[in-house]
């Protein structure tokens, strides 16, 4: 833990050189720390897919968020890939020495269709943090509305980000899951899953009485224990 905290802290985000960064980010996720979740689960002697349906190990959880830093460090080196291929260096240089494919195809994309590419790791970060890493697809609509507004976008140019997002995260490991009422992000903390719930109902009346997870409760009340602030119940919070 100690380790993958220094790394992403300390080694990766002091890289200056864009290309070098996403080679380092790309590198250590297919790497050193490749599913460090379910390694981290495993020496506890837990299962991960438990975990996420019952938090109840801090030390999981905490490896779940560094790997969710750890997207998001990707994602930001490589739009910073891309802002050097526009401006200095030339895609073709740059792309010329880029081992991984993926990071190749997700910086032509980002080059291509992004006229802000700055509002990618923007909007990537929000999601995450604010909006728990997950679209309710019944309201597909409204959310890329409101996460949009939040970014300075508009829906449509939020879920046009979203794709590129997808596409990025999609091979390999094969980070996204959807189905017909939702799309998220795997190994999301709980608190975090928690804070979009909330974020949802705090934004729209809508989202009232909906349920996004069995685990809302769960999760919910995880959050809380983690904050302190006491329980579901006791805060009012009925609908869940």
């Amino acid at each position: 833990m100690s380790r993958y905290n220094w790394y992403l802290h300390r080694d990766l985000w002091a890289i200056s050189d864009p290309a070098e960064q996403v080679r380092e980010s790309i590198g250590g996720a297919v790497g050193d720390f490749q599913a460090f979740s379910r390694a981290v689960s495993a020496t506890l002697e837990r299962d991960l897919q438990t975990e996420l349906r019952d938090p109840q190990h801090p030390v999981i959880q905490a490896a779940m968020m560094l790997e969710l830093t750890h997207r998001l460090f990707t994602v930001l080196s490589l739009v910073r890939a891309a802002v050097r291929a526009r401006t200095a260096t030339g895609l073709e240089v740059l792309l010329g020495d880029m081992p991984f494919r993926v990071a190749r195809d997700a910086i032509v994309e980002i080059c291509e269709h992004s006229e802000n590419m700055t509002q990618l790791p923007v909007l990537f970060w929000r999601w995450l943090f604010v909006w728990g890493g997950f679209v309710y697809k019944p309201e597909e609509g409204r959310e890329y509305e409101l996460l949009g507004q939040e970014c300075g976008l508009s829906g449509e140019r939020a879920e046009g980000l979203m794709a590129i997002l997808r596409r990025l995260f999609s091979g390999g490991a094969d980070l996204f899951f959807e189905d017909q009422s939702k799309l998220f992000l795997k190994y999301v903390p709980a608190g975090v899953r928690a804070l979009g719930i909330l974020n949802r109902r705090a934004c729209h009346p809508g989202y009232g009485d909906v349920t996004f997870f069995t685990e809302d409760r769960t999760n919910v009340a995880h959050l809380l224990g983690l904050l302190g602030l006491g329980s579901v119940d006791d805060l009012g919070l009925s609908a869940f």
